[in-house]
């Protein structure tokens, strides 16, 4: 590889948009190189989509991107630019995730901050969820407040890099079983102001109440009661109501 390529490498790697890529790639895409060399990024969600192409687009220029819908309605877009997929493949060799192969990912130790929370960014737009919810607790008398940021991760590798990278960063971070987990209140209010999700991003129907409603505005409405130290409600007419106020408040903000 000549010095100039070199040079255009790692000036493309020291970019906020690449380790956003890098990040959504990990979460719902895939780099390869077989037949063809091949990237691609597929989902339901228009706007990590969009922000995927608008990102590659930065970096590399006008790209023609291969298009078309899959099964359950998911949209797959395919780059088959070799300078663009050699910069990907240098960086992590080994992108599949599947039957928890070990991924050579690099070490966030001198990474700059900003890249790290581009990364996370993406990963957690794509990957991550933000949890609130009320359940009864039965001592207390008082329905609890559940509320949490995680990330979804079955490769252990992949896991734990976004444990490191978040502790690098000054988290706090709890590994479970399959998700990477902030439940302190100083992490979630820390998430929503220096990470976020990626605009206009919308939690899944996998959340039968909050469905359809973008994922920054659940976040905001969490980190409202961290600061307001409120982690519990002293019936459930009040937590819906508590509910319905925040969201009419951020409809009407939008």
């Amino acid at each position: 590889m000549s010095s100039t390529a070199s040079g255009q490498i790692e000036e493309v790697r020291n970019k906020e948009e690449f380790w956003e890529v890098v990040g959504l790639l990990l979460a719902d895409g895939t780099v390869r190189k077989s037949k063809h060399f091949e990237m691609i990024f597929a989902g339901k969600e228009e706007a990590l989509i969009e922000r995927f192409k608008k990102c590659i687009e930065s970096l590399f220029g006008e790209i023609h991107f291969s298009e078309r819908i899959g099964k359950h309605q998911i949209k797959i877009v395919r780059i088959f630019r070799k300078n663009v997929v050699n910069v990907f493949l240098q960086f992590i060799p080994q992108w599949k995730r599947k039957g928890n192969i070990p991924l050579q990912l690099p070490s966030p130790a001198n990474v700059p901050e900003n890249l790290l929370r581009s990364f996370l960014r993406g990963f957690f737009s794509a990957e991550g969820s933000v949890i609130f919810g009320c359940k009864w607790h039965k001592l207390k008398k008082l329905w609890v407040i559940n509320k949490r940021v995680e990330a979804a991760s079955k490769n252990e590798s992949l896991k734990f890099f976004v444990a490191e990278v978040l502790r690098k960063l000054g988290f706090h971070p709890t590994v479970w079983k399959n998700e990477v987990v902030l439940t302190r209140k100083e992490d979630i209010l820390r998430f929503s102001r220096e990470i976020r999700f990626i605009d206009g991003v919308k939690i899944s129907r996998k959340s039968r109440r909050w469905s359809g409603i973008e994922k920054n505005v659940i976040l905001d409405i969490v980190a409202k009661l961290c600061e307001e130290g409120k982690n519990s409600f002293r019936s459930f007419e009040e937590w819906e109501n508590f509910c319905k106020t925040c969201l009419a408040s951020s409809r009407l903000e939008a």
